[in-house]
């Protein structure tokens, strides 16, 4: 998905539309689908609270899990926006399941699930430590001095081409 199938249906949305047409997962229609979990969830992302009064929105993820299960044979995706396994990992440090964040919308306490923690280059001292810490238990040996310096040896070793996992542990949803 490029991502502009989720966001144009916003604008309308903000502009005051009052529906729209889309399945609950992306299998669920043709070509150039929307479908309504990721719309829905992205306007509750936005601040839009009217849906959460019309719709069980915190049963929209387990929902599109399963109808992609029913109608395809196979779970989703795994990074499918919203419902694949690895749609709520903390990868960037900034967009949606945040724990460090200081603001913003949390998409893993939206749905009560405890965040993942990616690690790659991306990742920030920040949530490596939080990785730590949430594989190892918390630890006076784990601090940002530490994760700092791990952060700077997975940087020299992107820079070196030495391709490393850093997956102190798989962790998957299976609420479906």
């Amino acid at each position: 998905s490029s991502g502009i199938n989720a966001e144009w249906p916003l604008r309308p949305g903000a502009n005051g539309a009052t529906g729209i047409w889309a399945g609950l997962c992306s299998e669920g229609a043709a070509l150039g689908h929307s479908d309504s979990t990721t719309m829905i969830m992205n306007m509750i992302r936005l601040g839009n609270t009217a849906v959460q009064k019309q719709y069980n929105c915190k049963a929209l993820r387990k929902a599109a899990r399963n109808i992609t299960k029913i109608t395809t044979e196979v779970k989703a995706f795994g990074r499918t926006p919203i419902y694949g396994d690895r749609a709520l990992d903390l990868v960037f440090g900034f967009i949606f399941s945040d724990p460090t964040a200081k603001s913003g919308f949390d998409m893993c306490e939206f749905f009560g699930l405890e965040p993942t923690v990616r690690i790659s280059t991306m990742a920030s001292p920040e949530m490596i430590l939080l990785k730590l810490n949430n594989v190892f238990g918390e630890s006076d040996q784990f601090n940002l001095e530490i994760a700092a310096k791990m952060k700077e040896q997975i940087l020299k070793n992107a820079a070196d081409e030495k391709r490393k996992k850093y997956r102190l542990r798989l962790c998957v949803d299976t609420t479906a």
